[in-house]
């Protein structure tokens, strides 16, 4: 119906050298989205397919849930344990279309993770995901192209 959906990505652990890279490393990366597979207005915790994994390789697990696009943001000062607070937040709150739903949910969590330059998604230009996705200013990948985490 192209409303789209998000999910959200940030690192956990960089790797041995200090550069971000998708390949070897050490780097790792902590993905995850509230997927609402039964497309109800308001669904319950633990029914509105929240998903969350530590990965070396968080492409092909994105790729494996269909997603087919990633941009990268830079964050100067990333905050892992914010950010996973923030997980645990969305992961006990109920899916409610206009109030949390995915892209609401990548909001608050890449927020509390550091980044700064996100579209608000209460702007009703940004209200849908799909148009939220195209407004954050970063460049995009295809979700089979490594080169924006270093790959």
């Amino acid at each position: 119906m192209g409303i789209g959906h998000v999910g959200w990505g940030f690192l956990v652990h960089p790797g041995e050298s200090g550069r971000v890279s998708l390949v070897g490393d050490g780097n790792i990366w902590e993905i995850g989205a509230v997927e609402n597979h039964r497309g109800w207005i308001i669904t319950p915790p633990l029914e509105d397919g929240y998903w969350r994994e530590r990965t070396a390789q968080p492409l092909n697990t994105v790729a494996s849930r269909a997603y087919d696009h990633y941009k990268v943001v830079p964050v100067n000062e990333p905050n892992v344990e914010r950010a996973v607070q923030a997980e645990r937040l969305v992961s006990e709150r109920p899916y409610m279309a206009a109030v949390s739903n995915c892209m609401n949910d990548v909001f608050s969590i890449l927020t509390a993770y550091g980044v700064h330059s996100l579209p608000n998604p209460h702007n009703l230009a940004n209200w849908l995901p799909n148009a939220w996705y195209d407004h954050i200013v970063a460049t995009e990948y295809d979700i089979a192209d490594a080169a924006g985490l270093g790959g």
